[in-house]
């Protein structure tokens, strides 16, 4: 649905005589905001026009308004009630969408710019501004992996690339991505790709 619908619903009530307005709170989006411009109340105007409240969950979300007999805009504001609150859904949803992204980019961003430093859930939580419980379980659920993991794999592909293209030493590799054991660096790598450090740089290093 979208506030056209809305709009055109106005539009057809106008067009029978019925001179109704609306008042729409911020929490609406850009577009149905837009689409509603053309019947919003003006103070000056609609000092004397009858109104109805509508709202959802006891909030108060909008105000349908009518030059008129006070039982027509009873009559009138069923249907629109029903088209408001829908698009109030719709626009807490896309709202709510919106900035769970923003919240996984600014995570995802801070571990991709910090994750040498041996960062943990708890340091990704307190930066995005979330309990370490709800993010650790929300990004484990989204992503399939803890942050932990995550992290992991972000220093591995680092060391891989190391290895590939410089001649650092494997503790120097180590040390580079944040591990601060080079034996367990060098097991954990082995794990993952099947190889030592020693034995992938030997397989695909870039340099002579």
């Amino acid at each position: 649905m979208r506030g056209k619908e809305l709009a055109d619903t106005i539009r057809f009530f106008r067009e029978e005589g019925y001179a109704v307005c609306l008042w729409l709170s911020d929490e609406f989006s850009e577009e149905i905001k837009r689409e509603a411009a053309e019947f919003a109340f003006d103070e000056k105007r609609d000092a004397k026009t009858e109104r109805v409240s509508v709202f959802y969950d006891n909030t108060e979300i909008a105000k349908i308004g009518m030059r008129g007999e006070k039982e027509k805009l009873r009559a009138l504001s069923v249907p629109l009630t029903s088209m408001i609150c829908a698009l109030y859904e719709e626009s807490r949803k896309a709202v709510s969408e919106t900035n769970e992204h923003d919240i996984y980019r600014k995570a995802l961003q801070y571990i991709k710019e910090h994750y040498t430093e041996n960062i943990t859930v708890a340091d990704v939580s307190k930066h995005i501004g979330y309990s370490e419980s709800y993010f650790g379980y929300a990004f484990k659920k989204k992503y399939k992996m803890p942050v932990s993991q995550y992290v992991r794999e972000l220093q591995l592909a680092k060391a891989k690339d190391l290895l590939e293209n410089t001649t650092f030493s494997v503790s120097s590799v180590a040390s580079y991505v944040g591990f601060d054991d080079s034996n367990y660096f060098s097991a954990l790598f082995k794990r993952y790709y099947g190889l030592s450090p020693k034995e992938y740089r030997k397989a695909h290093s870039t340099l002579v």
